[in-house]
């Protein structure tokens, strides 16, 4: 099995594997300490034959092969994270979620895990204080006291479970990215803010521990702000469609700073996504608000890791950074008998090619159609029947 997971992992580019050992086996058959020496064994195996590969494994069995979770990393289940000699097996371990409620708070089992791992000569930061975000999100109250250890520092790594509840539990796009803000940066989408917390409990937002890392290593960079996603399609700043589409792969690197803006004076400059207009894609940035006449306001886009050089180029003139195709929906409301297809290649710098096209035959539309449905065929003494039209739109 382990060949085999490695194998999809190969296929499919990803890290590596979440070991979620959840089960209690049989009531003929319970789980034993011969069951978490074979895991040990296992998680050994793969990370000799893939030791590139990343596995982190979930606090749930204990080496008495039990389902007991410690929320800490402790005698019990240190086995999964070192061997008797001393010998790493897993990469990392997701503690479970209990540490912060009130029944544990009093053990303080993070900065014990970080004391344990320390010990045993494994980083505490490899070590994740499993957070369940799934039902409520950045409404989970949670110890960020037993998670720090001091100014700056804490005592674990921070793992959360389920973070897309910022996507499912939003009905529009507006209201997705208002807390994707709040749930990694912070209530006031300022990772340089510094916010007055009224309690331990209330969220931080991630930025408060992570510092950012940047995607931009390479030139040519472009976006175009795309978020994949769009009420219309615009080309070259002309709306190409009204369809609502969807489609990751026309999504760009977004800002990573969303919003940090300085301004002087009376300056109120804001800035948003503006799925109104575009120059590729779905949508742009607006920047809006009052401006005093004389006085600046600068806005931080991205945090990047560039090389600016002497012959380095910067403009605001761009295409998007796809490989894709964008293909419109045919509509046929007339009578229309032919139709042509046109693929036209886009480069990595945006740049339109020749394309090629093809026609093709449809059959006549406008010849009418008569027809009807019935709610129900079967009809007894009674029954009610519903029959509705299935003309076509010439013969209605």
């Amino acid at each position: 099995m382990a060949d085999k997971l490695i194998q999809v992992a190969e296929t499919y580019g990803f890290d590596g594997w979440f070991i979620n050992q959840e089960t209690e086996g049989a009531e003929e058959r319970t789980l034993t300490r011969d069951d978490a020496v074979k895991m040990q064994e296992f998680i050994k195996y793969f990370k000799k034959q893939a030791h590139e590969m990343r596995l982190v494994y979930y606090d749930s069995m204990t080496s008495e092969g039990k389902m007991d979770w410690q929320n800490a990393l402790t005698d019990k289940n240190t086995m999964f994270m070192t061997d008797e000699e001393g010998n790493a097996v897993a990469d990392e371990m997701f503690l479970n979620f209990w540490w912060t409620e009130d029944e544990l708070a009093d053990k303080d089992l993070l900065k014990a895990s970080g004391e344990k791992a320390e010990e045993l000569g494994i980083s505490p930061y490899d070590l994740y204080a499993g957070v369940d975000v799934q039902a409520e999100g950045y409404l989970t109250p949670v110890r960020w006291d037993l998670f720090e250890s001091g100014e700056n520092t804490t005592n674990t790594s921070l793992g959360l479970y389920c973070p897309s509840w910022a996507y499912y539990s939003a009905a529009t796009p507006d209201e997705f990215r208002q807390k994707e803000d709040a749930l990694w940066v912070n209530s006031e989408g300022d990772p340089s803010d510094e916010i007055q917390y009224s309690s331990e409990e209330q969220w931080r937002g991630i930025s408060t521990y992570a510092v950012e890392k940047s995607a931009l290593t390479t030139l040519p960079f472009v976006t175009n702000f795309s978020t994949g996603n769009g009420y219309s399609f615009f080309r070259e700043g002309e709306q190409v469609s009204k369809m609502d589409w969807n489609n990751r792969s026309v999504g760009d690197i977004l800002p990573t700073y969303r919003w940090m803006i300085e301004n002087e004076g009376e300056n109120s400059l804001k800035a948003d996504f503006d799925v109104a207009d575009a120059w590729y894609g779905g949508n742009s940035v607006k920047l809006y608000g009052n401006m005093e006449k004389g006085k600046a306001s600068r806005i931080q886009m991205y945090s990047a890791d560039l090389p600016v050089e002497e012959k380095t180029v910067f403009t605001t003139v761009t295409k998007s950074n796809t490989k894709c195709f964008y293909i419109n929906t045919l509509t046929r409301t007339d009578d229309t008998k032919q139709s042509e297809f046109k693929v036209v290649p886009v480069n990595e710098q945006a740049e339109q090619g020749k394309g090629a096209s093809v026609k093709t035959e449809w059959p006549d539309n406008s010849v009418p159609k008569a027809g009807l449905t019935a709610s129900q065929t079967l009809v007894g003494a009674g029954s009610t029947v519903t029959f509705a039209s299935a003309c076509s739109e010439k013969l209605r």
